[in-house]
């Protein structure tokens, strides 16, 4: 009898596997779907694939992971959600800016953040840092949208282009787009009334252009600020929001 249970024993040790063996054969069959998802992708352009990306993304707390791979119409679904909403928005930030500003820029989508690009000269007179009265009326439009759409956080971004600048009250090019950005943030908060908990500033100086420096008009299109709106849900989920290299300082460009 001793033997028999013996036995037994023996046959069930030589039919189990090591743990490490179950873990190997879950990783490679999370790589077969993650490859076979690549591969039905391979024919989708890119506005699509981003459209998808997002989709996911912001799907995972809602929609089974596998019902994105395995029900083509589930997918399909999030992509044209996605982009319904990506049309809405970027459509609000169109009408915002009015035709009549010299040299504006388009707004785009960059699959993070929502970005509208305004020429530094549109908000502020040349090497200075207070925002001109005609302006404001556009940052109301811009507070009015945060209102809307409470599930956004902006950060405004300051850049220049690659003139030096050396006065009294900036010594630097980091100092004149540190002083624009928070000169938008405090008007947003003291006139408009938005949250300081969903604002923040970052300053560049010349350090991002969107065109080279070798022109009249192409240093006028990196002197700019831009307004990055981004879903709050994301800046929680650790995407990175933050100040990036400048961490602004508000008594930065302080008229005070």
């Amino acid at each position: 009898m001793s033997d028999r249970y013996e036995e037994e024993e023996d046959d069930s040790q030589k039919l189990s596997a090591p743990a490490w063996v179950v873990q190997y054969g879950d990783m490679m069959s999370l790589l077969l779907v993650f490859f076979i998802m690549l591969f039905s992708l391979s024919e989708i352009d890119a506005d699509k694939y981003r459209a998808l990306s997002e989709a996911i993304r912001e799907a995972f707390g809602s929609v089974k992971a596998q019902q994105l791979f395995t029900d083509p119409r589930a997918t399909e679904s999030l992509i044209e959600e996605a982009g319904a909403r990506n049309d809405a928005i970027l459509q609000e930030l169109r009408s915002i800016i009015p035709q009549t500003y010299p040299g504006a820029l388009p707004d785009e989508f960059s699959g993070q953040s929502y970005i509208m690009r305004i020429p530094g000269e549109v908000l502020f007179e040349t090497g200075k840092a207070d925002l001109r009265p005609e302006v404001t009326s556009t940052l109301h439009d811009i507070a009015a949208l945060l209102q809307r759409r409470p599930e956004m956080h902006l950060r405004v971004d300051g850049h220049t282009d690659n003139v030096p600048i050396h006065n009294e009250r900036f010594q630097s090019n980091w100092e004149l787009s540190a002083a624009r950005a928070l000169a938008v943030v405090h008007y947003l908060i003291n006139e408009c009334g938005v949250q300081p908990e969903r604002l923040s500033a970052a300053a560049f100086g010349e350090s991002h252009p969107i065109a080279p420096n070798d022109t009249p008009e192409q240093r006028a299109m990196n002197r700019r600020v831009e307004f990055r709106f981004v879903n709050a849900e994301r800046q929680n989920e650790g995407e990175e929001y933050a100040v990036e290299q400048s961490q602004v300082d508000p008594g930065v460009g302080s008229e005070e």
